[in-house]
């Protein structure tokens, strides 16, 4: 059983977040959101230990076709866009954000996988392994098919509409909360404790609830997390280390103790 549920601390951003990454070792998530109206893409960094931010609103010479592939430690791969029109990644840039400093660019090129001794890139037909400081190296250590710091991060499993174990999940919610759901559903079960994010209709709009209970059915927390969706999300919040951590209204990041 896990201890008390409470919230440890929140981030909010000027914007939409976007994306996020997390990089399990240095125990800090990268925040990728938008400004639409002033067509701009702003980078934080947050420290989940303790929740500072350690860089806020970072913005590139591309304000606006970029976007996260990987990050290990103090170094992440940026994707660069070309346009709308044509949507394949052209370059990378490699980002020290200890830094804070664009350490390698990398023209026309893609992402092929990562790890943590260094990433493989693909230019045409040419594969090239690089360590994370941007040297290029002869190969890469295979990755072990089961690392156990992965055993850290855990993330629920989405219930479709349509699938049949969504009934025992709808007729929990509807006991528990007095509630009809609709559309698909994320759960997990965690040290004794069970995670719904669910979606009721409201306006013909949807919005997001988080529900925290015990095995037994007890009810620790039912938080509305998104309104005024206009479709269901993936991986609407995840633990890592004891710490449930989820995205509110698009622009903030809470983190729960557990």
């Amino acid at each position: 059983m896990a201890g008390k549920i409470e919230e440890l601390f929140s981030f909010s951003v000027e914007g939409v977040i976007w994306d996020t990454c997390l990089d399990i070792h240095s125990r800090q998530l990268l925040v990728q959101y938008r400004d639409v109206s002033a067509h701009e893409t702003m980078f934080s960094l947050v420290d989940l230990s303790n929740g500072e931010a350690l860089i806020h609103a970072r913005r590139f010479n591309e304000p606006w076709w970029i976007g996260i592939s990987a990050m290990v430690g103090d170094r992440a791969v940026l994707h660069i866009y070309e346009d709308d029109q044509r949507p394949e990644r052209k370059s990378l840039w490699l980002w020290n954000t200890r830094t804070d400093r664009i350490i390698l660019e990398l023209e026309d090129s893609t992402l092929v996988s990562s790890s943590p001794a260094g990433f493989t890139i693909r230019q045409g037909d040419v594969l090239d392994h690089l360590d994370w400081d941007g040297k290029k190296i002869q190969s890469l250590p295979p990755t072990k098919t089961v690392d156990a710091d992965t055993t850290k991060c855990h993330y629920p499993f989405q219930y479709q509409s349509e699938e049949a174990e969504l009934d025992t999940i709808r007729t929990f919610i509807a006991q528990a909360v007095n509630v009809s759901i609709v559309a698909d559903v994320e759960y997990l079960e965690y040290e004794g404790l069970v995670f719904i994010s669910y979606y009721i209709e409201e306006a013909k709009m949807l919005d997001n609830y988080l529900l925290i209970s015990d095995l037994d059915g007890t009810i620790h927390m039912n938080k509305k997390i998104n309104a005024n969706a206009t479709g269901t999300g993936r991986d609407t919040f995840f633990i890592f280390e004891h710490k449930l951590i989820f995205i509110s209204n698009r622009n903030r990041l809470y983190v729960y103790g557990l």
